[in-house]
């Protein structure tokens, strides 16, 4: 799953998602005041689905985040992960929200990061944006 880093006091929680459930953890831990921040390859985020599963209400786990976050959404994650969604709408209403991002790579498949054919062009340049930007984003909040 997500291993945590300790650094300053806080737990850091390092992603690379490899679990369609990896926001949901990320979301939840990230309720707690010592994660700093969390970042989410294809975020599986779905109203129905998190409901019906966990009975989690979207508006609600969004809403107990207490960290900045970064979003990358694929092909074909739902509107409520993208830009203008749901998701980056309440995190970006929130003290923090300034800091939080969103990366649409809708052009992969949801899973490329995980299990993506690296020996496809447009995967790997994918795969590297978005480690380079999970990079960036931690450096800019830790």
């Amino acid at each position: 799953v997500a291993p945590l880093f300790i650094r300053h006091g806080h737990c850091v929680l390092i992603v690379t998602v490899i679990s369609i459930l990896g926001a949901w953890c990320i979301f939840h831990a990230s309720s707690s005041e010592r994660i700093a921040c969390g970042a989410s390859f294809h975020p599986s985020l779905n109203y129905n689905a998190l409901k019906m599963i966990h009975g989690d209400d979207l508006e609600e786990l969004c809403d107990e985040v207490k960290c900045p976050q970064l979003l990358m959404p694929t092909f074909p994650d739902p509107a409520c992960v993208r830009e203008g969604g749901v998701v980056i709408e309440t995190l970006r209403k929130k003290s923090f929200g300034e800091r939080c991002e969103l990366v649409d790579f809708r052009h992969v498949t949801h899973g490329f990061a995980n299990r993506g054919n690296l020996g496809n062009k447009r995967v790997r340049q994918a795969y590297q944006a978005g480690m380079w930007k999970v990079k960036e984003f931690f450096s800019k909040n830790l």
